[in-house]
């Protein structure tokens, strides 16, 4: 069996609970006569198919238990989920079946529970034996260490390898991210949230403020829940009133409340994290390292091929670098960034650009001083030729200029935002172009990150796109090296998201009339919906996305709900003459008093930067937050179902 790689597990499954009900007082004995008996009333039977030493086998390794909840429950604790089943399966079997034989026949009530069971289909299972053993992940900035952690984790008979080189910076800003990235950490990872806030050291995201679509002074909150859009619309005469987290936005108050005896909890909604990426890249090397991953300091200078039977044809055999290494491997991720070096240079998958929705192709960065408060969200500003973001982190606002360089020069841009913030530090610059690669998986390589694609960071997509392709690959790991048909799946499905992520984003420019600049008047003449062009008919046909049932396919995470915010915070109005318009409403008297009473627990909530300072000292409370949160919990990635 292979030891789990960590103290922390995932919830059993339905079989090993229900062993644990059935059979606690059953025991298991070595006979001298080299038999397997089971002790049940008082009554020994021989467990055929088992021998006494590989019963002994198995009581040694837990710690000498014998009754069969004793044996499930340290198995469960020790040892990873599909090897306790495989033991579990033969062996329990044969145990409840000989205490159950007692020379009679089951009743047929006691049939009629048992045999359904009994005849259920398996639950789908993940890769257990695959052609693959060696994996080499060539990068190591966020993306190829959360690879490398999310590989070893939920594949652990690999031997992962980490190819960095200290020679090649990673980028340095402050990264905004959504609610996926806590609960693939803290709940797929089981990476403790007490020693993540101390090392990496991050602010909470409640949601996304964007100054945006009317002209100023409107503003709309983009939190990461579903709520009351109607109604806030309609008595408040905007829709930042709608969910608990938009009025906690609105106050700039965290999510931690400060109860009456000097209590304090969470409120029970998701939220996401603003990390520093150089402390958020140093803590998964750690955490890397203490999991048993090796990782090189090498500079990789040829990416060397041949040709195989592959359905794809040429793989990559080798690298070469300029240490006089030669590195080999079953299989390659590429996390080489926007270089793209194995997936793009060295197997040519072509990049499919996303110009004609999103103008954006550099940002400038910089950071200001935010004078010891953290709001409780990112900003997004708009500005002439694109827009600003502000990400707090604890020492000071971390900023960036995302523009379009056929609008304006870089140095026009930072004059432009020295005008708006006059005490931004020097910023630096950094190009991009938005698209993806028509693989994410072609070869013997898997790419994630940028090395597969990138669109520009309105809504913090970059490392929840990475957590969207490592679930695919993880869930879907080939067994067999001919399972071409899989991975052409594998590389439609990813290649799916992104375009639901194109038009989201593409959304957001062609409706702001927040400025009427040139580079806007050309996204609202020109900017192309793709897969939103749809959701637009949908919206304007019927009303609210998320009113109604539809049939239209949307993504995990914004969601029909998340369409209808950006929609109607940029002001375009569903139709007013829909029959259902006013029927879901609550009276005014009720929101009324729904507003009064959440006032009261906004006044209770601490500012972010109290918050933090608290948990600094007692970090109890982010421990029982991890344990108890549905949302942070491993089942929730991946779209709600099992790995």
């Amino acid at each position: 069996m292979t030891s789990s790689p960590g103290p922390d597990r995932p919830s059993r499954e339905p079989f090993l609970d229900s062993i644990l009900r059935v059979a606690p007082g059953v025991e298991v004995l070595a006979g001298a006569n080299d038999e397997a008996y089971v002790l049940h009333l008082g009554q020994a039977r021989r467990i055929e198919g088992l021998d006494a030493k590989d019963l002994r086998q198995l009581l040694a390794q837990v710690d000498g238990h014998r009754s069969v909840g004793e044996i499930v429950q340290a198995l469960s604790e020790r040892f990873q989920e599909e090897d306790v089943l495989q033991v579990l399966r033969a062996l329990v079997g044969r145990i409840l079946h000989a205490a159950a034989c007692q020379g009679q026949p089951p009743p047929l009530a006691a049939e009629l529970r048992e045999l359904p069971r009994l005849f259920a289909q398996e639950p789908r299972r993940r890769c257990r034996q695959s052609h693959i053993r060696r994996v080499t992940v060539v990068g190591g900035g966020s993306a190829g260490f959360l690879a490398a952690l999310a590989l070893a984790r939920k594949l652990p008979g690999l031997q992962i390898t980490v190819v960095e080189s200290k020679k090649i910076p990673i980028i340095g800003v402050g990264e905004a991210t959504t609610p996926l990235l806590p609960a693939f950490l803290h709940g797929t990872l089981g990476l403790d949230m007490g020693e993540f806030h101390r090392i990496v050291r991050p602010t909470w995201k409640l949601g996304i403020q964007f100054l945006w679509g009317k002209p100023a002074p409107h503003y709309f909150n983009y939190p990461f829940t579903a709520g009351r859009l109607g109604e806030s619309s309609a008595y408040e005469g905007d829709i930042n009133s709608y969910s608990l987290p938009s009025l906690l936005m609105n106050a700039d108050r965290s999510h931690l409340l400060d109860l009456a005896g000097g209590d304090h909890t969470f409120l029970p909604t998701p939220f996401a994290y603003h990390v520093d990426n150089h402390r958020f890249v140093s803590y998964l090397r750690q955490e890397a390292a203490k999991r048993g991953i090796r990782c090189l300091d090498r500079q990789v200078v040829d990416v060397l091929l041949e040709e195989s039977d592959d359905p794809d044809g040429v793989r990559v055999s080798a690298l070469a670098t300029a240490e006089g290494d030669r590195l080999e491997s079953d299989l390659w991720v590429d996390a080489t960034g926007f270089r793209s070096i194995l997936l793009g240079k060295a197997l040519g998958s072509p990049f499919e650009s996303f110009a004609d929705s999103l103008f954006t192709d550099a940002a400038l960065a910089a950071n200001r001083p935010h004078g010891g408060h953290l709001k409780p969200h990112t900003t997004a500003e708009t500005f002439d030729h694109g827009w600003f973001w502000t990400v707090p982190q604890r020492d000071s606002n971390h900023c960036g200029y995302v523009f379009s360089t056929a609008h304006t020069s870089p140095d026009e841009a930072v004059v432009e935002m020295r005008r708006r913030y006059p005490d931004l530090e020097d910023p630096r610059l950094i190009r991009f172009r938005c698209g993806r690669r028509q693989h994410l998986w072609k070869g013997n390589v898997v790419a994630l990150g940028n090395a597969y694609g990138f669109v520009e960071p309105l809504e913090s997509t970059a490392l929840h796109m990475i957590i969207e392709a490592l679930v695919l690959v993880i869930r879907h790991f080939p067994e067999s090296a001919k399972e071409g048909r899989s991975r052409a799946l594998l590389n439609q499905r990813l290649a799916e998201h992104w375009d639901q992520l194109r038009g989201f984003l593409a959304l957001h420019f062609k409706f702001n009339h927040r400025l009427d600049t040139p580079f806007w008047q050309d996204c609202r003449r020109s900017v192309e919906l793709g897969a939103a062009a749809e959701t637009l008919e949908l919206y304007r046909e019927r009303g609210l996305l998320s009113d109604r049932h539809h049939l239209a396919r949307f993504d995990s995470l914004w969601r029909d709900f998340g369409r209808d915010v950006v929609l109607l915070g940029q002001g375009i109005e569903p139709p007013k003459n829909h029959p259902s318009r006013d029927l879901r409403l609550m009276d005014e008297a009720t929101w009324r008093n729904l507003l009064t009473r959440s006032q009261a627990l906004v006044a209770a909530a601490l500012p972010q930067e109290q918050a933090l300072e608290l948990l600094d000292r007692d970090p109890r409370l982010l421990h029982q937050l991890q344990a108890r949160a549905p949302w942070l919990q491993d089942a929730v990635v991946g779209g709600r179902e099992n790995w």
